[in-house]
């Protein structure tokens, strides 16, 4: 796909250096594989007949994965184009039915979104996951202002413990799942990481 590109125009397009260089869609983060497993397991009580926000997707795995669980609309959120589009490669590569996972580019905490709104039937239960979200301290106040916003939601966080992870009470530890090889290789060694369930406090 990159290889026919005209060598002058990635050097002047900052879009493209973006695609070239390190892209975090392009790969599978331990928030997301946390929340991936927890739903898996726990389906029923969190995905099933509810609204589903993935909040910054990323590769979409969180999205995928509810998904299959029996959600009323699923819908993946990222700020980067890039990853919007790698959420609908990687939805059809999984056999997900096209349309199935609704796609946005709002930055829906810059624009204080209350997120039931974003769906056809807002009066519907709802739950929002966030893999990964808590990588910079001054996002992280951001992200917890807009979540506390978050009326009835149930919403979990994946992490694997990072130093911008809130330790004042609101993440309340439901599950350490082990991180698979290929994951510990790709993330310095880690070898487990924690899903985290919202609360206000």
């Amino acid at each position: 796909m990159i290889g026919n590109l005209d060598e002058e125009r990635i050097s002047n397009d900052r879009r493209l250096q973006k695609l070239l260089v390190d892209p975090f869609w392009g790969y599978l983060w331990p928030g997301s594989y946390a929340l991936h497993k927890h739903v898996q397991q726990h389906g029923d009580s969190t995905i099933k007949g509810r609204n589903v926000l993935d909040f910054a997707s990323g590769c979409g795995l969180s999205a995928i994965t509810a998904s299959r669980l029996g959600p009323v609309e699923v819908l993946a959120n990222d700020i980067d184009d890039f990853a919007i589009a790698a959420v609908e490669v990687n939805s059809a590569l999984n056999g997900v039915e096209p349309g199935r996972i609704g796609l946005t580019a709002e930055n829906l905490c810059a624009n204080g979104t209350v997120v039931k709104e974003l769906f056809k039937d807002p009066s519907l239960p709802l739950t929002i996951l966030c893999g990964d979200v808590f990588y910079d301290t001054d996002f992280a106040a951001v992200v917890m202002e807009w979540l506390a916003k978050q009326d009835g939601a149930e919403i979990y966080v994946g992490d694997p413990g990072r130093h911008a992870l809130p330790r004042s009470g609101e993440l309340e530890e439901v599950a350490e799942y082990d991180l698979p090889p290929l994951l510990r290789d790709t993330n310095n060694g880690m070898t487990s990481v924690k899903c985290f369930r919202y609360r206000s406090v």
